[in-house]
Order: structure tokens, then C-alpha cells, then sequence
């Protein structure tokens, strides 16, 4: 039940009615799956903390289908991904960001 302080829509919102291809989008991304191997912690000379670990990600539904295994960089990581080794299951909810090498 609506709140008494609700207001009814005058219609679709501007953003409903726009064009998809116009939209910002969304940047999110969920990985869920075992460590590749430990995560490796190092401190920038700023002070801040980094950690770098990489999670297996299967490309198909069978078990022993091909798995990727997709970099994660935790910036001012919680203690406890210090103790992340290889096999330990983990979810991980972030953004992505690629940066090339040339």
C-alpha cells in the first residue's frame, strides 16, 4: 500500500523513455569462484594497501568445462585477504577497469 505522502506518476520518467544506447550504463561486476592462488598484499609508497589475486571462473555449466581466471585488485584490502590461498571459494562485487599495456 502506497504511503499517504506518495505522490501518483504523472507518466514514464525521462529515463524509462530514453534511448538504451544513450544510456551511462553500468559498471558491475560479480565473480564468484575459487582462488587461483594466494592473494599478494604490497604497500604503495603513499601507504596505501593492495592486494592482487586472481579468481577462477568457469566459461561453461559442465564441471569440467574450461575456467577463467580473472585479476582482482582490492585496494586498503581487510586483513582477513591476506590469509586467501589457493582453492578458498570467494565472492567478489566490484567494478571493472582494464588498463592496457602498450
Amino acid at each position: 500500500m502506497p504511503s499517504p505522502s506518495a505522490k501518483p506518476s504523472a507518466g514514464p520518467s525521462k529515463a524509462a523513455s530514453a534511448d538504451p544506447t544513450e544510456s551511462p550504463g553500468v559498471n558491475l561486476a560479480v565473480l564468484c569462484g575459487p582462488c587461483s592462488g594466494p592473494a599478494e598484499v604490497r604497500v604503495l609508497e603513499s601507504g596505501t594497501r593492495l592486494a592482487t589475486l586472481a579468481v577462477r571462473c568457469p566459461t561453461g555449466p559442465g564441471a569440467d568445462e574450461r575456467a577463467t581466471s580473472v585479476p582482482v585488485t582490492v585496494w586498503d584490502p581487510p586483513a582477513w585477504v591476506e590469509t586467501l590461498a589457493a582453492g578458498d571459494p570467494v565472492v567478489v562485487v566490484g567494478r571493472m577497469r582494464r588498463r592496457f599495456k602498450c
